[in-house]
């Protein structure tokens, strides 16, 4: 299993245009077996950086070849120039799950991936 981190802003005026992508896109999240898994928006404060990302995503992905599949899929068609579109200051990042219990020397599985 692996994560992928989206922080993102939505263009002015674009949000309906983003609510009908997000259908699309989940359609292909399903189709590769992965699944959104935390959501976010309108940070409370911004302790840190230079530019406020008002949106996040959180997607959990069986593996980085589907991460792969899915962002083939996504290129093939409409979506991933919607998605050029309708956002700005996008990241996308992949990370690995990481129990940070067993890594600071806890009990193995003890409270969960963190």
């Amino acid at each position: 299993m692996i994560y992928a981190m989206n922080l993102f802003n939505l263009v002015e005026g674009a949000e309906e245009e983003y609510k009908r992508y997000a259908v699309e896109a989940g359609r292909v999240l399903q189709r590769v077996g992965a699944s959104v898994v935390a959501a976010g928006r309108d940070p409370m404060r911004m302790l840190e950086g230079d530019v406020l990302r008002e949106w996040f995503l959180v997607v959990q992905f069986p593996d980085e070849r589907a991460f792969s599949n899915f962002l083939a899929l996504m290129d093939a068609g409409p979506l991933h120039g919607t998605r050029e579109r309708v956002t700005s200051d996008y990241i996308w990042t992949t990370y690995q799950p990481w129990d940070l219990l067993e890594w600071v020397g806890g009990p193995a599985g003890a409270g969960g991936s963190t």
